[in-house]
């Protein structure tokens, strides 16, 4: 039964997520989009994909004591959980802090996009080192 139940609330929130991601924004980066990607963490022993959509804009903010113009709203489906990313990026490097819904920091991380549909690069979460690839989906 708590199984059934951690699925249904992980569908719901990927229902939501996807509804939120659909629509329009105004969004204005290359990168823009909705990415499959594969974290690695070996010493956690951890291997899973997560899904995160990019949304960058021209101005920068600062929210949680960080400085950023790209938000990444990361969902963890073999977790349940999701974190908010906010980084800065510059030609095709994005480097920023990854934060829990509450806001408390967690780690960092550092990606680099060869091209407009992938992505590879590292993350610091919760004293792990992580090695992270992708592809854009849409």
């Amino acid at each position: 039964m708590r199984r059934a139940a951690g699925r249904w609330r992980m569908g719901v929130l990927c229902l939501l997520f996807l509804m939120a991601m659909s629509r329009p924004v105004d969004a204005t980066g290359p990168y823009d989009g909705i990415w499959f990607v594969t974290q690695h963490c070996p010493s956690a022993g951890f291997l899973g994909t997560i899904v995160v959509s990019i949304t960058e804009n021209d101005a920068t903010a600062t929210y949680f004591g960080a400085t950023f113009n790209t938000v990444l709203f990361v969902l963890n489906s073999s977790t349940e959980s999701w974190n908010v990313d906010l980084g800065t990026r510059i030609c095709s490097t994005m480097e920023g802090q990854i934060f829990t819904p509450d806001g408390t920091a967690v780690g960092t991380f550092t990606v680099t996009f060869p091209n407009p549909t992938s992505v590879n690069g590292t993350a610091q979460v919760d004293g792990y080192s992580c090695s992270l690839t992708g592809t854009r989906v849409f």
